[in-house]
């Protein structure tokens, strides 16, 4: 179990660091709101950090009563955590308000949803043993094991969704092997609604081991995978043979999905990447996707070595996506750059309105990442850190529509929240969703 406590300086002491998630929730104007929590902040602490193994919020949904759900892993346990709209523990749900899902293994739970019904989505991976048994040099034996994607469907009360895999639960490697060999991999990111069903995005390989490339997969309402979806169930998208992967999604008009994440176009050179399917699991080549190039997807460089997106969203209108992420590593040019920088990108769907695409460093002189992002009407809302003097902060960044900063937003269009004090101490913002009413919530981590 857990519990959730008001917000405020995490403790120090001696021994190992732990990691608490916590929930903020802000005003419009990106103050705390003092009605939640404990001063606009709860605390959920799972227990105890074994070795490397922590609590930590991997995303958050609120509900139609304001209740906000967590995503989350603790050790090696996936949890779904949901908070009354005053920020405690709501003990009507699952038990003392969290549901838990353990295989036994490393569980990874990454980013969920809730729906209009109150029924509650996650996904995520697990290595689980194969069943393929292989000879060791020594003579010994060794079974393999490799991520399958793991689907999660609660019901408003958070119980597990019986309509729905079983008992609320699939389990699914699309990828395995069909004639008794060592097993690919898959995992999921992501699963965004469509029609009816769920289409994940993530990362896998047909292969036991080598490069992975950004794979897609469907399932139908009751949790069986769609064989007819892209080219015999199975999206897979391989740009120059690297690593190419899918970290969010999001539902577009007439079906369509929008996946974002990266891409290796060159050697040792990773680029953010945009990619939209059709309906049918199809590369959206159309003249609806505004200025994409004929392949359906678009690579975006911000002059370093590694780039990544980890967050979109859609305006109201579907007009524009919202993409964040970060920069880091050398320059194109060749020259050294440890400092990581935030960046962002506003890609027209449909029109002729101008891309922004730049990096929008939150200090020039130490590290700053976006994890997340979400639209407030017609502005741009996107969270993550930013370090100042070695110490970490959840930040949060307002943008206009065309990707300017809002001055109006905090100092020069910046707030952070310094919950945990001290050198070298890590925390972050995963994941803001806004609100009908304007208000910004955030799921974020705090080492203390």
């Amino acid at each position: 179990g857990g519990d959730a406590t008001g917000g405020g300086a995490a403790g120090g002491g001696m021994g190992q660091r732990d990691i608490d998630v916590a929930v903020l929730k802000l005003t419009s104007a990106g103050a705390l709101d003092t009605g939640f929590g404990d001063g606009g902040v709860a605390i959920i602490d799972h227990g105890q950090a074994l070795a490397a193994l922590r609590d930590f919020g991997w995303d958050l949904g609120i509900d139609s009563a304001g209740r906000p759900v967590v995503f989350g892993i603790a050790n090696t346990d996936r949890f779904v955590t949901r908070l009354t709209s005053s920020g405690e523990l709501d003990t009507s749900f699952a038990v003392n308000g969290t549901s838990w899902l353990d295989f036994g293994y490393n569980d990874h739970l990454r980013l969920g949803l809730v729906q209009p019904d109150g029924k509650i989505v996650s996904a995520g991976y697990t290595a689980l043993p194969t069943g393929v048994v292989s000879t060791l040099a020594d003579g010994g034996t060794t079974e393999q094991t490799a991520n399958s994607i793991i689907l999660l469907r609660l019901n408003d009360d958070g119980t597990g969704d019986p309509t729905f895999g079983d008992a609320g639960v699939v389990i699914d490697n699309p990828l395995a092997a069909t004639d008794g060999g060592l097993w690919g991999m898959a995992e999921a990111y992501v699963a965004v609604p469509h029609n009816g069903g769920y289409v994940t995005g993530g990362y896998g390989r047909w292969a036991s081991s080598g490069t992975v490339d950004l794979v897609s997969f469907r399932w139908n309402n009751a949790g069986v995978r769609d064989t007819t979806w892209a080219t015999d169930g199975n999206l897979v998208f391989n740009l120059v043979g690297g690593d190419d992967r899918a970290r969010n999604g999001v539902a577009l008009p007439n079906n369509r999905v929008a996946f974002v994440g990266s891409a290796v176009p060159t050697t040792n050179n990773l680029d953010g990447l945009v990619m939209i399917t059709g309906s049918l699991g199809e590369v959206d080549t159309s003249a609806e996707v505004n200025d994409f190039d004929s392949n359906g997807y678009r690579l975006y460089s911000f002059d370093r070595a590694n780039e990544a997106f980890w967050g979109v969203a859609v305006n109201a209108g579907a007009t524009h996506l919202a993409v964040s992420g970060f920069r880091q590593g050398a320059t194109a040019a060749g020259t050294a750059d440890n400092n990581d920088d935030a960046v962002l990108a506003v890609v027209p769907l449909t029109g002729a309105s101008a891309e922004f695409a730049q990096a929008v460093p939150l200090s020039t002189t130490a590290n700053d990442r976006f994890w997340s992002v979400a639209w407030q009407d017609t502005k741009i809302i996107a969270a993550g850190f930013v370090t100042e003097g070695d110490d970490s902060r959840i930040a949060v960044a307002r943008f206009n529509a065309d990707g300017s900063v809002d001055t109006s937003f905090g100092t020069n269009g910046v707030v952070t929240f310094n919950l945990a004090v001290g050198a070298g101490v890590e925390e972050t913002a995963r994941s803001v969703k806004v609100t009908a009413d304007g208000s910004i919530w955030l799921v974020a981590n705090v080492e203390h």
